[in-house]
C-alpha cells in the first residue's frame, strides 16, 4: 500500500498521460488513468464530496457504472472525467444564475444515489455508452445497421421523421418548434452519417437522447451559455464533445427532477427520464440496484400509489405531450384522453381517463 501511494504521487506529480504509455500492462493504465483524471478533474464541492466518500468504490475511470477513456483501443465517447467536468460547469452557471446545483444534497450518501439513478438510466439509453446520436432508422422502417455484417447494436424503435414539429403538435406538445424553427439553419447528420432533411433533425442525442423540438429548445438557453452555439441551428453539437453530451442530460435531469427529489427511489427516476421504450426499464432498475450495493447504500423503497382519480387537472411538465401526460394521469393502463388547458397561460390542463375505444372530448 505504501508503494502504491509513493507510485501515485509520483505519477501524479509528473501528469503521465496513459494514451502515450508504452509497454503498459492493465494495472499500469488504470494507475496511470487515476492519476491522470485526479490532476486535471475539475473541482468544485458537490464533485469533491461525492469522490471522498465514493471515489475509490466508482473507480478512477467511472470503473462502476463501466465507462471508458478516450486512450483506450476503442476510444471510449463518454468518459468519467467529463462527466466530472460537466457536473461543475453546469453548478458554476448555476450559482451565477441563482438556481440549484446538481448534486446539491446535503448528504454524500444521496449525491451518490442520484449519480447511480443517472447512470443506471443513461447506459440504456446510449446503448451502454456507444451512442451519442440515435440510432434511428429509416422513414420506411429499415435498420441500416441490418445491412452491415459488422455493424453491432441493430437501431432504435424510432424512425428519423419521428420527431417532427407537425408530429409534436399531433402528439399535443406544448412548444412544437425550436425558438420558432422547425427545422435548425445548419442542417443535421444522422448516427449512420447521413444528410438528413432538416425538418427530421430532432432525433435523440447526448446521453439522455433529448428528441423533439420543445425539449431542444428548453436546454437552447444553458448550450448557448456553455458553447456560445445555438442549439437550435445546430442540434449536433451536442455530440461534438462528450462534456456537453453530459451537460445537456444534467440539465435535462435537473430541469425534470422533482419526482427524484421527493422520492429517490427507481421508480421516480424512471419519472425524469420518462422513457418512451418501457421494455429496458428492468435492465435499468438491474444497474440501479447493483451499484447501490457496491457503494454500501441501501435503496429507498416506493411509498405504495394511491388510486389514481380517472379524471382532473394536472400541471404540465416540461417536454411533455398528450401522451406523455395520459401516460402519466392516466397510469398507462391503455386509456387516452382529451383536454383543453384552462387557463392557456398557465399550462394546466383538464383529462379523463377512458378506454380508448370509448373516448368523448372533453370541450
Amino acid at each position: 500500500m505504501r508503494l502504491f501511494v509513493v507510485l501515485f504521487a509520483v505519477l501524479a506529480e509528473a501528469d503521465v498521460n496513459p494514451e502515450v504509455c508504452v509497454d503498459c500492462d492493465s494495472e499500469d493504465m488504470v494507475l496511470l488513468a487515476h492519476a491522470h483524471v485526479e490532476k486535471h478533474r475539475d473541482s468544485c464541492p458537490e464533485v469533491d464530496a461525492l469522490l471522498k466518500d465514493y471515489g475509490e468504490k466508482i473507480g478512477p475511470t467511472g470503473n462502476l457504472f463501466g465507462l471508458g477513456e478516450a486512450w483506450q483501443e476503442v476510444p471510449a465517447f463518454y468518459t468519467w472525467k467529463s462527466y466530472l467536468s460537466a457536473v461543475c460547469q453546469y453548478n458554476k452557471m448555476a450559482v451565477a444564475d441563482h438556481v440549484p446545483t446538481f448534486l446539491g444534497e446535503s448528504e454524500t450518501k444521496v449525491k451518490a444515489m442520484t449519480v447511480v439513478a443517472m447512470m443506471a438510466n443513461l447506459k440504456v439509453e446510449t446503448l451502454h455508452w456507444t451512442a451519442c446520436k440515435e440510432r434511428v432508422r429509416m422513414e420506411d422502417g429499415s435498420c441500416p445497421c441490418d445491412k452491415d455484417p459488422d455493424c453491432k447494436g441493430g437501431c432504435s424503435g424510432g424512425k428519423i421523421n419521428d420527431y417532427t414539429s407537425e408530429k409534436a403538435k399531433i402528439a399535443g406538445f406544448t412548444i412544437t418548434t425550436c425558438n420558432g424553427a422547425d427545422a435548425p439553419a445548419d442542417g443535421c447528420t444522422d448516427f449512420w452519417g447521413n444528410k438528413v432533411d432538416p425538418k427530421n433533425c430532432w432525433f435523440g442525442r447526448g446521453a439522455t437522447q433529448l428528441t423533439w423540438p420543445g425539449n431542444y429548445q428548453g436546454l437552447e438557453a444553458i448550450v448557448q451559455k456553455a458553447s456560445s452555439v445555438d442549439l437550435c441551428a445546430n442540434p449536433d453539437s451536442i455530440c461534438d464533445k462528450d462534456q456537453m453530451a453530459w451537460l445537456t442530460a444534467i440539465a435535462y435531469w435537473q430541469q425534470n427532477s422533482k419526482p427524484w427529489d421527493e422520492a429517490h427511489t427507481f421508480e421516480s427516476s424512471l419519472e425524469v427520464i420518462r422513457p418512451a421504450d418501457k421494455s429496458a426499464n428492468p435492465q435499468r432498475e438491474k444497474y440501479y440496484c447493483e451499484w447501490l450495493k457496491a457503494l454500501d447504500i441501501s435503496p429507498v423503497k416506493p411509498t405504495p400509489r394511491p388510486p389514481m382519480p380517472d379524471h382532473g387537472k394536472t400541471t404540465v411538465k416540461s417536454g411533455e405531450g398528450c401522451w406523455q401526460i395520459a401516460d402519466r394521469c392516466c397510469d398507462g393502463q391503455d386509456h387516452i384522453w382529451r383536454s383543453r388547458r384552462k387557463p392557456s397561460h398557465k399550462k394546466i390542463w383538464r383529462f379523463q381517463c377512458k378506454p380508448c375505444k370509448k373516448i368523448k372530448k372533453i370541450n
